[in-house]
């Protein structure tokens, strides 16, 4: 096998890693409903199997790198993570809105 063909052959595995990555990552990130930062990421005890920080680096290259290529290819996951949390009412909102005008 020539070195261009080991070269390419690499490449392709590599973008297929890559893909597979970012999509899982949009996934988690959109079921949690926020994306951490990388140290806080690492704590998370339920993270994706094989998604460590330091696999993410080797193959996407670095967390900044992860977040764009996410934001490009699943905006609609994308939208979903920067969402804004739906918030109760508070109990001052609550009683005025329950009062009724005589």
């Amino acid at each position: 096998m020539k070195a261009e063909d080991r070269r390419r052959m690499k490449m392709a595995i590599r973008s297929s890693q890559q893909r597979k990555l970012v999509k899982d990552m949009a996934m988690f990130f959109a079921e949690i409903g926020e994306i951490p930062r990388p140290r806080e990421y690492e704590k998370l005890p339920n993270r994706p199997f094989g998604a460590r920080l330091r696999e993410i680096n080797r193959v996407v290259g670095s967390w900044q790198s992860l977040l764009t290529k996410m934001e490009k290819d699943h905006p609609d996951l994308w939208d979903l993570i920067h969402k804004p949390a739906e918030k109760e009412p508070s109990a001052l909102e609550k009683l005025s809105a329950g009062k009724t005008e005589v």
